[in-house]
């Protein structure tokens, strides 16, 4: 981007500043050098030029052009709406204001206001708006006159953003607020939900609930037309910030409502995008597989090889084999632990039991019936029916943390009971009794509790075992939901 001035007195513009690289929410202030000092400078027809110093220059004696080869530039340009965006909160008594905007919702309001002021800019949106069906003011249908709508629209003073709560959203002159979930969901690739956008952008240039601008009465209307076309633009890449990949709002913890991510409606697949945040699938790590290269053995494994042991104290419910060292879950009654079994030689060596542990000051264990372990990267993950999943060290056998706070839900620390646990690539799957919840293993840190960023769909609830399993020549992953699979 190339900066070009002109100063009263001198014939020609001269090079004043050239940025290679421009930042996102970037701010730049920059000292006029030839307010204080003599420069020299080029002039578009390549003379070299002495400026004379002078502190006398007011911004009455100087003009600035900026050049741009850039598309995204181009883009920008082209955006025929000039309205003042701005950040407020309107009242700090008043029930459905009184929380106010965050970093988070500003820089989403950023996005939307851009996205907004260019597809009304833009020819898709003049022949979508002119070939959809009859707008109504009120209901007895009488027509709007397009022409003058969109003129309304392109020539709207601006939209002071700001943070409703109680209500989705607060429109009208340039007041323009929303709820946390309109900032995050507007998207293509979240939600796809845009109608309280264009319901509140509406009332904003003088429409009522009656008709079909806002709430649609009499037929599709204006939020309709405004969804498909802010839609298709977004698929297309268009918009100036057409997928949730730019912000990644929902990893910002700078919100009011800690929720996780949510399916995309549509698949934005874009390698930009890739580079900045590693790309649509997190499978960025390797699958441990440690002593997958030994020799199989066959034993049986029941309560005479645990000391001390019972029929009724030794309830083997599922078993992992990592080289030489076997982990049993048991699950008999009042007696739950993880039993640690050297495989060397041939033996069946009892190495250690896992039964209670330090969590902080605090000393605790399974706090429900465990159902399955695995171990991963030198970490011994154990799923239980008190919905958390204990994450311990697998040679000291020291607790880490948890996955889930155990308490039953689907908030970014719930989990619906847990069940099987598997890791592939960098990912911590946990299948509950609703949903196979998904966790980073770079998150996996001792004494920090790692959020679920994404759940599958709900798979249905029934009492059962629960199982997974990844196919490594297609990474497609199976999970049972008894009585299907």
């Amino acid at each position: 981007m190339t900066f070009w001035a002109r100063i009263d007195g001198y014939e020609e513009e001269f090079k004043f500043m050239t940025l290679e690289k421009i930042l996102p929410f970037q701010q730049l202030r920059v000292h006029l050098p030839f307010a204080t000092q003599d420069l020299t400078a080029y002039t578009r027809s390549g003379k070299k030029i002495r400026i004379m110093a002078n502190p006398y220059l007011m911004k009455e004696n100087l003009t600035f052009t900026v050049e741009c080869d850039d598309p995204y530039w181009a883009r920008l340009q082209s955006i025929r709406c000039k309205w003042y965006i701005a950040f407020g909160r309107y009242s700090d008594t008043q029930a459905s204001w009184k929380y106010k905007m965050k970093a988070s919702h500003t820089r989403e309001a950023v996005a939307i206001a851009l996205n907004m002021a260019y597809m009304f800019s833009s020819e898709r949106f003049k022949t979508a708006l002119h070939e959809f069906g009859p707008l109504h003011s009120n209901n007895d249908k009488t027509e709007i006159d397009k022409t003058a709508l969109l003129t309304r629209v392109l020539n709207h003073r601006g939209l002071l953003f700001g943070y409703t709560t109680g209500v989705m959203g607060l429109g009208g002159g340039t007041t323009f607020g929303m709820h946390e979930v309109c900032y995050l969901e507007h998207y293509a690739d979240d939600k796809s939900i845009t109608e309280t956008i264009f319901h509140e952008f509406a009332h904003c240039v003088g429409y009522g609930h009656a008709g079909n601008m806002t709430y649609e009465q009499t037929g599709p209307g204006w939020v309709t037309l405004c969804n498909n076309v802010y839609v298709a633009l977004s698929l297309d890449k268009e918009l100036p910030v057409y997928s949730r990949r730019f912000l990644h709002t929902r990893w910002s913890k700078n919100r009011y409502f800690d929720d996780i991510y949510v399916a995309s409606k549509h698949i934005i697949e874009d390698p930009e995008l890739d580079a900045l945040d590693g790309g649509l699938s997190p499978l960025h790590g390797e699958t441990d597989r440690g002593g997958d290269d030994g020799e199989p053995v066959a034993f049986k494994l029941d309560y005479t090889d645990l000391p001390g042991a019972t029929e009724t104290t030794f309830r083997p419910k599922d078993v992992y084999v990592y080289g030489d060292t076997l982990y049993a879950v048991n699950d008999a009654d009042n007696q739950y632990s993880v039993e640690v079994f050297g495989l060397a030689g041939g033996g069946k060596k009892h190495l250690g039991s896992i039964k209670e542990w330090k969590h902080g000051d605090v000393t605790e264990n399974f706090g429900g019936r465990p159902n399955g372990v695995t171990r991963a990267n030198d970490k011994i993950y154990v799923t239980h029916e008190g919905s958390r999943t204990e994450i311990f060290d697998a040679k000291s056998h020291q607790f880490i943390t948890c996955i889930g706070n155990g308490s039953w839900g689907t908030g970014p620390s719930q989990t619906v009971h847990a069940f099987d646990v598997l890791l592939y690539k960098g990912l911590v799957m946990i299948h509950d009794k609703r949903y196979v919840n998904f966790v980073e293993e770079q998150a996996i840190q001792s004494g920090v509790t790692p959020r679920i960023y994404v759940r599958s769909e709900h798979l249905g609830e029934t009492n059962g075992t629960y199982g997974m399993a990844v196919d490594e020549q297609t990474g497609l992953l199976y999970s049972t939901t008894p009585p299907n699979a």
